[in-house]
């Protein structure tokens, strides 16, 4: 948007300043054809050479003054065209630096999302290599007391039940 902006003024100062060329043009081409017709009118009615000199002249100051003011108008056409240039390079480097600060951002995001992901993977292995852990624990502790739950059920032998009646004769 703001480059279509910045080509937009670029294209108007041109025009601009072409249309002040033209209408230099046209201002010169508008002399040329007053001086004519003055020196026309001053011949047909009789004037001296000295009358028409003079006339000349002020036409001639005329066209000089206008001149001037035409050279002061594309001047400063031309002062607004190299200051919106100057704007239209600062708008791109600024956009570039904005651009170049928004890659080094992403990119520094994007280091700290992977690096934690990899934090994240850790800790859920060894989490994982913990409850392995206790599972083969209470594994080993269910079958612990499995193994005495069956030793506590089973009947005594018979050379523990003759020690038994035999103290109590």
């Amino acid at each position: 948007m703001d480059r279509a902006i910045e080509a937009y003024d670029v294209l108007l100062a041109l025009l601009e300043t072409e249309l002040a060329l033209n209408e230099n043009n046209q201002g010169q081409l508008k002399d040329t054809e007053a001086l004519l017709a003055i020196a026309t009118q001053n011949k047909e009615r009789g004037y001296s050479d000295a009358e028409h000199a003079q006339g000349v002249e002020l036409e001639l100051i005329q066209a000089l003054a206008r001149e001037a003011r035409l050279k002061v108008r594309l001047q400063e056409l031309v002062s607004t065209l190299e200051q919106v240039t100057k704007n239209a390079e600062a708008r791109l480097l600024e956009g570039r630096e904005m651009v170049h600060d928004l890659n080094h951002t992403n990119s520094i995001l994007a280091e700290t999302v992977d690096r934690n992901h990899k934090k994240y993977q850790t800790r859920l292995k060894k989490m994982e290599q913990q409850m392995l852990a206790m599972v083969e624990r209470h594994n080993s502790q269910v079958k612990t007391l499995q193994q005495r739950i069956a030793t506590l059920e089973t009947p005594p032998t018979n050379s523990s039940e003759n020690s038994t009646n035999s103290v109590a004769v």
